[in-house]
């Protein structure tokens, strides 16, 4: 079934029928069809919860850990939220409901056997002396050929809901850079709160979508290692709970295009079968694998490689610079007043030894 094909019959359970609150699993009445994954993220009210049933029928294929046709329902907006069942077999599973306003779904099937599938429904409930306020959303952008990502990115206001309200601080990154390309992430800081206690905190890094399918990697101790992409598309999402929020991180991403030959013209040769953007190279950041683009040969003011400095290095420089004139400048202040005070004593002297001489012949 081809990506058009699919998303039609998957109209019915990502859409349903908003109206009378119901989904149904793809074709139904008809069996659902083979090689068929549909998402679904249902979202209340704010102050309200979820709560799902499923009427009349319920039939997928069954099988232990439900590995071939299943429905997995999630506590949250996220593929990688709690999950609270996969269902399979012909068995209705129990009337489930939400802890807050979001859930989300997910309905696979794999390349044998169909059955009738399901119907269910769903409604708003009131979450019963709910007064905790809306939060705002944790949710970052990044594209262009490299950048970073940190927790100073997150803002105080973030922070003081998180304690004030004991929730997690759960933020995501989405990272983009240019189509075709792939991108490297290394951690150039990385000290969390509560290193290796994953239930309190963690960095999550996923691939083009936020499932645990798509998670590559997950970081709760006190080492990272460096992560590469399938695709141009990366996420980042980093969890603390209210009591482990002093975690610090700075992550650098930098998009990278395979290639045995670079653009000479807008491309810099990281020497590994690997091309980055020409802005990148000296720019005080280990863009390539092998470090290659902040080499010495490169880099160095003798080199034909222009010389790319960062704000802060050149400040640096300046202040330096000024330091040794204002010394120079000093100290030949310094010798011209010594040399001038030498020269008028030597004056004094011999005007007085002539003074003498003078009165001796007189006398």
């Amino acid at each position: 079934m081809n990506e058009t094909d699919q998303a039609r019959a998957c109209v019915n359970f990502t859409v349903g029928n908003s109206e009378t609150k119901e989904f149904y699993s793809p074709n139904y009445p008809r069996k659902y069809p083979n090689n068929t994954v549909c998402i679904k993220e249902i979202t209340a009210p704010y102050g309200y919860c979820i709560e799902l049933d499923f009427r009349d029928t319920f039939h997928l294929e069954e099988a232990n850990n439900c590995q071939y046709d299943f429905l997995e329902i999630r506590d949250g907006p996220y593929g990688y939220s709690d999950l609270i069942g996969r269902f399979c077999g012909a068995s209705f599973p129990p009337l489930l409901k939400s802890s807050d306003r979001h859930l989300w779904l997910k309905f696979s099937s794999d390349d044998s056997i169909e059955y009738l599938g399901f119907r269910a429904v769903y409604k708003f409930v009131s979450i019963k002396d709910f007064v905790r306020p809306p939060s705002d959303e944790c949710i970052f952008y990044k594209g262009g050929s490299d950048g970073l990502i940190s927790n100073n990115d997150l803002t105080e206001n973030m922070f003081n809901y998180s304690l004030k309200w004991d929730v997690p601080l759960d933020c995501t990154w989405v990272i983009q850079v240019y189509p075709g390309w792939k991108m490297y992430l290394t951690f150039q800081k990385y000290q969390l709160a509560q290193p290796n206690n994953c239930y309190l905190n963690y960095i999550d890094i996923y691939g083009e979508s936020l499932s645990v399918d798509s998670r590559l990697d997950r970081f709760c101790g006190t080492a990272t290692e460096p992560q590469r992409s399938n695709t141009n598309i990366l996420h980042v999402r980093y969890f603390a709970q209210s009591e482990a929020l002093d975690g610090v991180f700075k992550i650098l991403y930098t998009g990278f295009r395979e290639s045995e030959q670079c653009d000479e013209s807008k491309e810099f040769d990281c020497g590994d079968g690997t091309c980055v953007d020409k802005s990148l190279k000296c720019n005080g950041h280990f863009n390539c694998k092998y470090r290659y683009d902040e080499e010495d040969t490169i880099c160095s003011v003798g080199s034909t490689a222009s010389v790319v400095m960062s704000s802060e290095h050149m400040i640096v420089v300046l202040v330096v610079f000024f330091a040794l004139v204002f010394g120079m400048c000093l100290s030949i202040s310094i010798s011209c007043y010594n040399k001038i005070k030498e020269r008028n004593q030597r004056e004094r002297e011999y005007r007085l030894r002539r003074s003498r001489k003078l009165q001796w012949r007189w006398s």
